[in-house]
């Protein structure tokens, strides 16, 4: 380039004096930091004043530009420099000239080339032929008109302002500079996943070749704005990336790198990329004790909220270490110190865990984790420890005590897998045991609920899930109000999903009515029920489909029904004589008589088909009536809205039913 530009001076000196039109091309002009084809110098009078340059294309940056006019007004040359002190330029994707000026030493081969779009913004580019260094210094230059020359970041849709200076030098010694401030950043992809908004950063990027390999190092510090990079969000400033390493034709290093995040901690990190297979040969990484409840709205909320789990809120501190390579994470050690984790709801909650895992993909270990205390929605669970053995993606807990209340939750054989051969490494897991004897008058007075006697356990059969499916071997057996409640066929579609749909059957044996109707306000009823709920379906836990049926449990045992519990499963049957009892002789009673009594309901696309011990010509009998004295309850409606059914039932406990009696 030198050589051409003195040989340019030299020929416009001997041209001057004849006072003609020139042109002069070229086909090709190099330099280390770009290269030009098709140039063409137009003069109208080779003794100075206007002059126009047209240049076919232009590589700089590893970019081409193409068609590209320059317009001197007052060209000016000697034989030490030529001289630009007023021209335009018209650059792609930019609808007004731009205007220009430059300088050109033929002595020391350096060409000062100034570009000043708008009031205030100034590009300033030097090249030395010598040494082939080059020096681009940016005031206020607006992203927008970058994009032009990088076609990478038009995709980006950037704007804001950037000052500071990229550097190039070639030859033996190569090596290249950035040093940029830009403010009122903004940028966003054509998905909206990368976006950013009012950012104020600095930008540094240093590298020297060394044969075929470099040596780089780089410092982004964002001070302050919005960032998306979904799923992550951040809100403010004040974060810091940092790395320094090597790369050549094969590979990508980064010898140490840090990232700190304002208000939650720092990770450090070292790793290299295979360039040919483009993958990851293997990485390290630590990080200080990271702050949960700082970590959690940007970090940790996106994370479970992307696989379609619940909200939780994070307390505590976290401490990580692990190693990468091709496959994946192949070790892991996590240290908690008082971490909590509660459901956004307060649906649950963990509380106060302290523990290590350090966890490893082809060996077997061996996490302690202990657990202060626990809630499941208003019930209290007492502290517990998980011994959990490790092998790769295999997990198991043989036996576990949770305290409750007075009584004890035992999970035994516990276990959890991830199928890597399966598409998405899905995972099932297993679990059973068993819920030791609790004091109903304790949980019902911490559930607040209606006051029960007497105690609650339950059996748990083996349950696990494959893929999207959880199901239950054999049945789920309560014992309550004297009797049991068992499930059988238990099966839960997608149970984290947005609408779990739920299936089973159940059994209801010698449940004493006396506890029953006691516990939820409903009448005093002696004397004991069975109950079967058939083909049980619900989605997003309400009721979609079952058949029911309820009815005296077989036996010798006193049976006797108040007047408020007739008047409340009168009302289930719909409206008729409500004031019956009052205007007859039985209103001076207080309880009655019977032989049976039942109920049923077959509940299809939300209306209740529903029946008794017996039809009659006009309904159908709920309760049948025997001994003195005694009196039947009959049912008229046969077909109820679920909605309207659920409605009545919580009148009747709230004692605003009117009843139909005969």
């Amino acid at each position: 380039m030198g050589r051409f530009m003195a040989t340019l001076a030299c020929c416009l000196l001997s041209l001057a004096a004849q006072a003609q039109s020139l042109t002069l091309s070229l086909d090709t002009l190099q330099h280390p930091a770009l290269s030009a084809s098709g140039l063409r110098l137009l003069l109208a009078d080779p003794t100075g004043g206007h002059a126009q340059i047209e240049i076919d294309r232009l590589t700089l940056g590893g970019h081409d530009y193409v068609k590209l006019k320059l317009e001197c007004t007052a060209l000016r040359w000697t034989g030490a420099s030529i001289d630009c002190s007023s021209g335009t330029v018209h650059l792609p994707g930019e609808k007004q000239a731009w205007p220009l000026r430059f300088t050109y030493d033929t002595q020391s081969q350096t060409l000062d080339l100034t570009l000043e779009p708008t009031l205030g913004e100034r590009w300033q580019l030097r090249i030395a032929g010598k040494g082939g260094a080059a020096v681009a210094t940016l005031t206020q230059a607006r992203l927008e008109r970058l994009a032009a020359f990088l076609p990478a970041m038009a995709e980006y849709h950037a704007a804001g302002k950037v000052t500071g200076t990229l550097q190039w030098r070639g030859g033996a010694s190569k090596s290249v500079g950035v040093n940029l401030q830009a403010v009122d950043l903004a940028f966003s992809d054509v998905s909206g996943t990368h976006a950013g908004d009012k950012i104020s950063a600095q930008l540094s990027l240093n590298g020297e070749a060394s044969g075929a390999a470099w040596r780089w190092r780089s410092d982004v510090q964002m001070a302050s704005g919005e960032l998306l990079w979904q799923p992550f969000y951040f809100a403010k400033g004040g974060h810091r990336l940092q790395a320094s390493g090597k790369a050549n034709p094969g590979e990508i290093g980064i010898d140490k790198g840090e990232l700190v995040l304002a208000g939650v901690g720092a990770l450090r990190f070292s790793g290299s990329w295979d360039r040919a297979a483009k993958a990851l040969k293997q990485a390290r990484f630590e990080t200080d004790d990271i702050d949960l409840a700082q970590a959690s709205a940007p970090l940790i909320a996106p994370i479970l909220e992307q696989a379609a789990l619940p909200k939780f809120t994070f307390t505590g501190k976290l401490r990580a270490a692990g190693t990468l390579d091709a496959k994946g994470v192949s070790g892991l050690d996590v240290t908690l110190t008082e971490v909590s984790a509660e459901e956004a709801t307060g649906g649950y909650a963990l509380r106060g865990m302290q523990g290590s895992i350090p966890w490893r993909r082809n060996e077997a270990t061996t996490a302690n984790i202990t657990v202060a205390g626990a809630s499941f929605g208003r019930l209290p669970l007492g502290g517990f420890k998980l011994p959990l053995a490790m092998h790769g993606f295999s997990f198991s807990l043989p036996r576990v005590e949770i305290p409750v209340l007075d009584g004890k939750l035992v999970l035994e054989d516990l276990r959890a897998d991830r199928l890597e051969k399966v598409a998405g490494g899905e995972w099932q897991w297993q679990v059973g045991g068993a819920l030791q004897p609790v004091s109903m008058q304790r949980l019902t007075e911490t559930l607040k609920l209606p006051h029960m006697a007497g105690a609650l356990s339950a059996s748990i059969p083996k349950i696990h899930q494959s893929h999207a499916t959880v199901e239950m071997d054999g049945a789920l057996v309560i014992q309550v109000f004297d009797g049991y409640i068992a499930a059988t066929n238990l099966k839960v579609l997608e149970p984290t999903g947005r609408v779990p749909r739920l299936y089973a059957d159940l059994e209801m044996r010698h449940v004493d009515l006396g506890q029953l109707t006691d516990t939820f306000s409903f009448g005093s009823i002696t004397g004991f029920i069975d109950g079967d709920v058939k083909g049980l379906e619900l989605a997003a836990w309400r009721p979609q489909r079952f058949d029911a049926k309820i009815s005296s449990s077989p036996g010798d045992y006193k049976k006797r029904i108040s007047q408020r519990a007739v008047q409340n499963i009168s009302s289930l049957g719909g409206a008729g004589a409500g004031a019956a009892i009052q205007r007859s002789f039985l209103g001076f009673f207080n309880d009655f008589g019977y032989d049976r009594l039942g109920w049923s309901c077959l509940l299809v696309a939300g209306v209740c088909e529903m029946g008794g011990v017996e039809k009659t010509a006009t309904g159908y009998v709920i309760v049948k009536g025997g001994g003195i004295p005694a009196i039947n309850v009959m049912g008229y409606n046969h077909r109820v809205n679920w909605e309207e059914l659920v409605t009545r039932l919580k009148r009747v406990t709230e004692g605003n039913s009117k009843p139909v009696i005969q």
